[in-house]
């Protein structure tokens, strides 16, 4: 199974061409990103990377594989961008009881604007005297 740790080494790596910076730019030891990219390419089968002493590039398997790796971590940070947004949304039940002078004079235009701008919320008012 693929690692996402992994996922994202390879598209920093592959958009800075080097390990080092990669590591540096993702404050761990170039041996980490190093051991990530292995893992990877024995997870695929594949070699990602053509590497000497002095330049880092993509293989022409590596090429094909980025736009996947990239599209996958797009969409897992658009994913968890969403949730995010759901979870600051105010939603449930409020259930108010006050006195009928208070809610007609006093709450009832902010509880009008309170549920156009949460309308998640389900507001039961109970007005006695």
């Amino acid at each position: 199974m693929v690692r996402l740790d992994d996922l994202a080494v390879f598209t920093r790596s592959a958009a800075l061409g080097s390990f080092s910076r990669a590591a540096r730019e993702i404050g761990q030891p170039a041996s980490r990103v190093s051991a990530a990219i292995k893992r990877l390419e024995k997870e695929l089968d594949a070699r990602l990377f053509a590497r000497s002493t002095r330049s880092l590039r993509l293989t022409t398997e590596g090429e094909r594989y980025l736009p996947y790796a990239t599209r996958t971590l797009d969409t897992l940070r658009e994913a968890s961008e969403a949730l995010r947004r759901d979870n600051d949304r105010l939603r449930g039940l409020v259930r108010l009881s006050m006195p009928s002078d208070a809610g007609r004079n006093l709450l009832s235009s902010c509880l009008s604007a309170f549920c156009r701008s949460h309308p998640d919320v389900e507001l039961q008012v109970s007005l006695s005297d």
